[in-house]
């Protein structure tokens, strides 16, 4: 048999693990009421994917084409191999973290 799990909910809707006796989003005194939470498995988000892709097969390294789109050589011949010949623009403007005009880079 599953252990039961106990919650506190506000008249506000907040929802506390433990019992206290004043919420912390509305400041409301003795307001958290007790509920029983069952802790059945969770299901995680993998597992609601649609049919049509559990139908699918895995796919071969080989059997797959990359697109081509330009990329940008930053001239470190093992960052431009691992990023597969150099940058793309949309991975040059999210992750590289420059330094701002004016900010000086901590090491």
């Amino acid at each position: 048999m599953a252990k039961m799990k106990t919650q506190y909910r506000c008249s506000c809707g907040h929802i506390e693990p433990k019992w206290a006796g004043k919420c912390p989003s509305c400041q409301e005194w003795n307001t958290l009421i007790e509920e029983d939470v069952s802790t059945a498995k969770k299901v995680n988000a993998a597992s609601h994917r649609d049919s049509a892709s559990r139908d699918e097969k895995p796919k071969r390294l080989k059997d797959i084409t990359a697109s081509k789109e330009p990329r940008i050589v930053i001239g470190m011949p093992e960052f431009d191999r691992v990023m597969g010949g150099g940058l793309s623009e949309i991975a040059s403007m999210s992750s590289l973290h420059l330094p701002v005009r004016g900010n000086q880079p901590s090491y």
